[in-house]
């Protein structure tokens, strides 16, 4: 635990695209994950938010986005959500 390395270059109000990012970099091969965001992430386009589309689109396989209403999760959350199914097979060739 003494040697622990946290790549903080996600900063501020869009820690969720660093878990996101970290989430598809430890997928295995053929490996899948679903992941929940804010549907915000769909039309962010900040250069880190851009980057890490990118990032999906070159090098795994977005296999589906499904859109949750706001209001869905309350009393936890009132955001709009957004579900993304991500696998490493390969880059995304349509959605």
């Amino acid at each position: 635990w003494d040697n622990i390395h946290i790549d903080t270059h996600y900063k501020g109000p869009n820690l969720d695209y660093y878990f996101l990012e970290h989430v598809i970099d430890s997928l295995a091969v053929n490996g899948k994950a679903a992941i929940i965001l804010p549907e915000r992430f769909l039309y962010d386009v900040s250069k880190e938010c851009i980057t890490l589309k990118d990032k999906i689109f070159q090098n795994y396989n977005l296999d589906c986005i499904f859109s949750i209403p706001s209001g869905a999760l309350l009393p936890y959350t009132a955001v709009k959500l957004c579900i993304l199914f991500i696998s490493n097979s390969g880059p995304t060739d349509r959605i």
